[in-house]
C-alpha cells in the first residue's frame, strides 16, 4: 500500500520545500545565465514577457505544491465508501475514458512537437547527422538501428520527391514522440492503474527527453520510444504476465538502438528469470534477449570490432581503461567539482519533478529502506546501471551538447522515481497537490523546448555553453565553434559565420578542416588574397580531403591561375570519387588554359553520367558558354 487514505505531511512539506528551491534556481540561473547552471538557465534565453512568463508557471506550481503541504489531510478519509456496484461502475467509466482520450492526445500532440521542433541542429551531433542523411551516409557504429531508421526515412522520402532538409525529417522524430506517448501512457496506467494516472503521464511527458521529439536529428528519439517501450512491457510483466515474446524483441531494438542501453541487462534478466514459466522456458527467455540483439547488430551489418570499439570508448570515457586512444579527454577529472556539477545538472535538466518526487519519498522513510514490490524492483534494476554509467562517462562534447546521451541513460530513474513517490500524487486528497506538480513540470521543461525552439534564442544558449568561462576541452570548444559556423555558413551569411571559424581553428589548430573553413568564409567574401593561405594550409595538413583540395582550387581559379587549379580539381577528382561539380569546374580551368578538346570531352562525361546536373546547370546559365 503506497498510502493509507492520504498522504502524509512530511514529504510533501520537503517536495514543497524542494519546488521552491527548484525555482528559486531556475530565477537565479536564468537573470545570470552563464555555463555552468545550464540546466536552470534556459529562461534567461527568452523574450522578457515569456521568460517571466515561466518563472510565472514555475512560482504557482511551488505556491500550489506549499499550500497543498499544509492542507488538512485526514478530510478524504472521513468520506464514506462507495458502495461496491457504483465503484465498479465508476472504475469501468474511467478506464472507458481513459482509452478515447488517448487517440485524442496524440493529435494536438504531434502539432506540438511539429511548432516546437528544434530550429538548429547544435545539441548533439545534429549538424553532422543532417549532413549525413543528405549524403545519404551515416556513421553510427554505436547506433545501428537508429542509422538505418533514419536512412530507411530519407528514402521514403526521396521516393516522395521530399527534399531532404531539417524540417522534412522532423517528421521521424515526431512519429517517434506519437509512440513515445503512447508507451508513456501505458506505463502510467501501470504505475497508478485506479488514481492519479493523467498526474504520471503528465509527469513522463514533462520530462526534457520530449526534445528528443521535437524534430531532433540524432540516434535519440528512436532509442527512447525503445526504452519506454520495454519499460512498459516488463511492467506489464511483474504486474500481471504480459506479452512475454515481446520482451526480447523491446531488449533488442534498445541495444541496436544504441550500446548504450545494455545497461538494461540486469532488469532484463530479472524480468526473465522470475514468472510462472518452468525453469527451462524462463532460462530460454533470459538467453533469448542477448541472442537476438547480437543477431539483429549482425543483420545490420554492425560487427564485433564495433562493439569493442564503443566498449573501448566507454572504458576511456569513464576512466576505466585505455582500450581506445582516439577520444579526446574532456577538460576536467571524474573525481572534480566540475564533473559533479554537471552530473547535478544533467539530473536537474532531465527529471527535476521525479527527483523531488524521490527525494520527498526518502524523507518519508526517514533512513529506513524503500519497500521493495516487484515492480520498484524492476525499476530500480533499471535505473541504477544507467545512472552509475551516467555519473561515471565522461565525454569530449560538453555534456550541456551532449545531453541526449544522459537522457537516456536516465530515463529509467525517471520513472522509477516516478514509481517511487506514488503516493503523493495517487491520495484520495491530492487533486489541488496534483495541479501543482503538474504545473510545476510543465514549467520546468517548457523552457527548454522554447529555447530550441527558436533560432536565435538556441543560439545564444549555445554560444553561453562555449564561452571562456565554460571547463570544456578545446576539442569541444573547437567542435561547438564549427557547428555555429555551419549554422550560418549554411544560410549562406558568411560574414557572421566566419568569427566562429576562427574561433574554431584557435581552439584546434591541427584541424584541416578549421583552416580550410577560415579560407572558404573569405573565399565567399571575394576575399580571395586573404582566403588563399588558409586554403593552402588546410589542403596541406589534410592532403586526402577532397573538399580542402576543392576550395582552394575554387580560390585559385579565381585568382586566375588555372594550371594550379587544374592540378587541385583533378586530385579532388580522384579522391573524391569523382563529383559533378568538381569535374565541370575542372573543365573551366583546362578551357581557360587552353585545353578545349579535354574541357569539352569532361562536360560530355558529366552530362552524360548526371544528366540532372547537366539540365540544372544549363537553366542557371542559360546556355551560355563556360566562362
Amino acid at each position: 500500500m503506497d498510502h493509507p487514505g492520504a498522504a502524509s505531511r512530511t514529504p510533501r512539506i520537503v517536495l514543497a520545500v524542494g519546488a521552491l528551491a527548484y525555482t528559486a534556481g531556475v530565477i537565479a540561473a536564468s537573470l545570470n545565465s552563464g555555463p555552468r547552471a545550464w540546466a536552470l538557465h534556459s529562461p534567461g534565453f527568452l523574450p522578457p514577457v515569456i521568460r517571466v512568463g515561466c518563472f510565472v508557471l514555475l512560482a504557482v506550481g511551488a505556491a500550489l505544491l506549499l499550500a497543498g503541504a499544509f492542507r488538512p489531510t485526514e478530510a478524504a478519509a472521513a468520506a464514506p465508501p462507495p458502495r461496491r456496484g457504483a465503484a465498479s461502475k465508476r472504475a469501468k467509466a474511467k478506464r472507458a475514458n481513459r482509452q478515447f482520450l488517448l487517440p485524442l492526445l496524440l493529435v494536438p500532440l504531434a502539432a506540438i512537437f511539429a511548432h516546437l521542433r528544434a530550429r538548429t541542429q547544435f545539441l548533439g551531433d545534429g549538424t553532422v547527422w543532417l549532413s549525413g542523411l543528405q549524403a545519404n551516409v551515416v556513421m553510427a557504429k554505436s547506433e545501428p538501428l537508429s542509422a538505418a531508421l533514419w536512412l530507411w526515412t530519407t528514402h521514403l522520402l526521396r521516393a516522395l520527391h521530399v527534399p531532404i532538409e531539417a524540417n522534412t525529417l522532423a517528421v521521424f522524430p515526431i512519429l517517434c514522440g506519437l509512440a513515445a506517448a503512447t508507451f508513456a501512457w501505458g506505463i502510467a496506467r501501470e504505475l497508478a492503474p485506479q488514481h492519479g494516472t493523467k498526474t504520471a503521464v503528465a509527469l513522463l511527458l514533462t520530462l526534457a527527453v520530449t526534445e528528443l521529439f521535437c524534430g531532433y536529428m540524432e540516434s535519440y528519439p528512436p532509442v527512447a520510444t525503445f526504452e519506454l517501450g520495454f519499460l512498459w512491457l516488463g511492467l506489464r510483466r511483474v504486474h500481471r504476465g504480459g506479452p512475454v515474446l515481446l520482451l526480447p524483441v523491446a531488449f533488442a531494438l534498445c541495444v541496436a538502438g544504441h550500446f548504450a542501453t545494455a545497461v538494461l541487462a540486469p532488469c532484463y534478466l530479472f524480468l526473465a528469470l522470475r514468472g510462472p514459466e518452468p525453469r527451462g522456458a524462463r532460462l530460454a527467455l533470459a538467453a533469448a534477449g542477448p541472442a537476438l540483439a547480437v543477431g539483429l547488430l549482425l543483420l545490420l551489418g554492425s560487427s564485433p570490432a564495433e562493439w569493442l570499439h564503443s566498449l573501448g570508448t566507454a572504458s576511456r570515457g569513464a576512466d576505466v581503461g585505455n582500450l581506445s586512444t582516439t577520444v579526446v579527454q574532456p577538460a576536467y577529472g571524474i573525481l572534480s567539482t566540475d564533473h559533479l556539477v554537471d552530473f547535478l545538472n544533467g539530473i536537474l535538466l532531465i527529471l527535476p519533478v521525479p527527483l523531488l518526487l524521490l527525494l520527498a519519498r526518502l524523507a518519508e522513510r526517514r533512513g529506513r529502506p524503500l519497500p521493495l514490490a516487484a515492480d520498484t524492483a524492476f525499476l530500480a534494476l533499471a535505473a541504477i546501471p544507467g545512472i552509475a554509467l551516467a555519473a561515471v562517462l565522461r565525454l569530449p562534447l560538453p555534456p550541456a551538447q551532449d545531453w541526449d546521451l544522459t537522457a537516456i541513460l536516465l530515463l529509467p530513474t525517471a520513472v522509477f522515481a516516478i514509481r517511487t513517490g506514488r503516493s503523493l500524487y495517487t491520495a484520495p486528497d491530492a487533486g489541488r497537490w496534483n495541479a501543482g506538480l503538474v504545473t510545476l513540470a510543465f514549467g520546468a521543461l517548457i523552457p527548454f523546448l522554447l529555447v530550441n525552439g527558436n533560432e536565435s534564442a538556441a543560439i545564444r544558449r549555445f554560444e553561453t555553453i562555449l564561452e571562456p568561462g565554460a571547463r570544456i576541452s578545446s576539442f569541444a570548444r573547437a567542435y561547438g565553434n564549427y557547428a555555429l559556423w555551419r549554422q550560418f555558413s549554411g544560410h549562406g551569411d558568411f560574414a557572421r559565420a566566419h568569427p566562429y571559424a576562427v574561433r574554431a581553428l584557435e581552439a584546434e589548430r591541427g584541424n584541416p578542416r578549421y583552416w580550410t573553413n577560415v579560407g572558404l568564409d573569405l573565399y565567399q567574401m571575394k576575399r580571395y588574397d586573404e582566403a588563399l593561405p588558409y586554403l593552402e594550409e588546410g589542403a596541406r595538413r589534410g592532403p586526402d580531403l577532397w573538399v580542402s583540395r576543392y576550395d582552394l582550387a575554387l580560390c585559385l581559379k579565381e585568382k586566375g591561375r588555372n594550371a594550379e587549379a587544374a592540378d587541385e580539381f583533378g586530385i579532388a577528382a580522384r579522391i573524391g570519387g569523382g563529383r559533378p561539380e568538381v569535374l565541370h569546374n575542372l573543365g573551366i580551368v583546362l578551357y581557360r588554359s587552353g585545353h578545349p578538346d579535354s574541357a569539352i570531352a569532361i562536360w560530355e562525361a558529366v552530362s552524360k553520367r548526371w544528366p540532372a546536373y547537366a539540365r540544372a546547370l544549363q537553366t542557371r546559365t542559360g546556355g551560355a558558354p563556360p566562362p
